[in-house]
């Protein structure tokens, strides 16, 4: 007779480990809905599904720790067949669930792409349809997979019971399609932003911001990876107990790392500020150039602080500065677009200008 395994327990690490995930990518969401409704005043599509998103995520941790409570975690030959069944029960409510919730986060980072890529290239805009549209085909197909494994689907977690299930290979091949669709979504979502941003008339400081938002997004990728080289040995082994802990894990950080790769970007203007140190002298000549914020290139005298829309405005106008939007033309004039907000009495600007000073005694530094 085999010796039983030790009877340890991942529940507790695990359980207090997804809901500090769970909490702080719900947070982020919530700051990005905040800065899209409060700050910017514009929220999109993109960020109302990931909002939907957030709370159907609440949901699905709900059910993996309820499951762990009921047995994942721990080796089969430690929980008891009411356990067993009470955990399949919960297991099998949370599934459609969580690739529904999944699949919501995915359609979100590209319905946000959609809007940052230019309507001339053609190619990128079916690219990222053509993912939305196999995404929701997939999810449905998932789904309704779990949903009618077996008829009634008591008889799911409880095997006595009269009834019909579909063939054992209809789940696996399911599963292994919604993988291999989510893995290939993750690449083009990874993918597409790098081949954009080469051509974005940036600073090197928000190419680099972007980079790491991007770098985020990789972990989704590995995160999918790593769940499903794990599928095979959960539908292999007998102790499905114990493996189906890993699985949930994984599953739970690609899809709140998801949510945090898909909302970063959108609260950024909730921090953006417009330091000024400034001495005004008029007869000021300066040009500005595109990029993604005023910058001076020699030192500045003073200290940054913010001030009130009407100072900024005025220090804007005696510079002759333009306010509002200048067209780019293909001559290579600048495109830039100064966002007056009044948030808390606060002017909040979202690009930059290059301000070349001619004269020592003028500076203005806004970044």
């Amino acid at each position: 007779m085999a010796a039983l395994p030790p009877n340890d327990n991942l529940s507790t690490g695990y359980e207090a480990g997804l809901v500090i995930l769970t909490t702080v990518s719900v947070a982020v969401v919530w700051l990005r809905m905040y800065t899209r409704i409060f700050v910017i005043h514009q929220p999109g599509w993109d960020d109302w599904l990931m909002f939907i998103a957030s709370f159907m995520t609440i949901l699905v941790i709900g059910f993996f720790t309820t499951a762990f409570h009921y047995g994942v975690g721990r080796h089969v030959e430690y929980v008891s067949t009411d356990e067993i069944t009470a955990m399949n029960e919960w297991i099998w409510a949370g599934e459609p669930v969580y690739f529904t919730t999944l699949s919501i986060v995915k359609i979100s980072v590209s319905v946000f792409l959609l809007r940052l890529v230019p309507t001339n290239r053609t190619g990128f805009v079916l690219i990222l349809r053509a993912v939305i549209v196999s995404t929701i085909c997939i999810c449905l197909c998932v789904s309704f997979s779990y949903l009618l494994k077996c008829v009634p689907a008591p008889k799911i977690w409880t095997a006595d019971i009269t009834g019909r299930c579909v063939n054992a290979v209809v789940l696996p091949v399911t599963t292994w399609l919604f993988q291999g669709v989510s893995i290939i979504t993750d690449l083009i979502n990874l993918i597409l932003p790098i081949v954009l941003l080469k051509d974005l008339q940036a600073t090197q400081r928000a190419k680099l911001s972007l980079l790491c938002v991007l770098c985020l997004g990789f972990l989704t990728l590995i995160c999918a990876v790593v769940k499903t080289c794990l599928l095979p040995g959960l539908w292999a082994s007998e102790d499905r107990t114990w493996n189906l802990a890993g699985v949930v894990l994984w599953a739970s950080l690609e899809l709140c790392i998801g949510m945090m790769c898909g909302s970063v970007p959108g609260i950024r203007p909730l921090f953006v500020h417009i330091p000024i140190a400034s001495r005004y002298r008029p007869n000021s000549n300066f040009e500005h150039t595109p990029s993604t914020g005023f910058t001076e290139h020699t030192p500045v005298c003073g200290f940054p602080h913010s001030i009130q829309t009407s100072k900024i405005l005025a220090i804007l106008a005696a510079a002759k500065l333009p306010v509002g939007r200048q067209k780019t033309t293909e001559q290579g004039e600048s495109e830039e677009e100064l966002i007056r907000m009044r948030h808390q009495g606060i002017i909040v600007a979202t690009t930059t200008v290059k301000i070349i000073r001619s004269r020592p005694d003028f500076v203005v530094e806004v970044v």
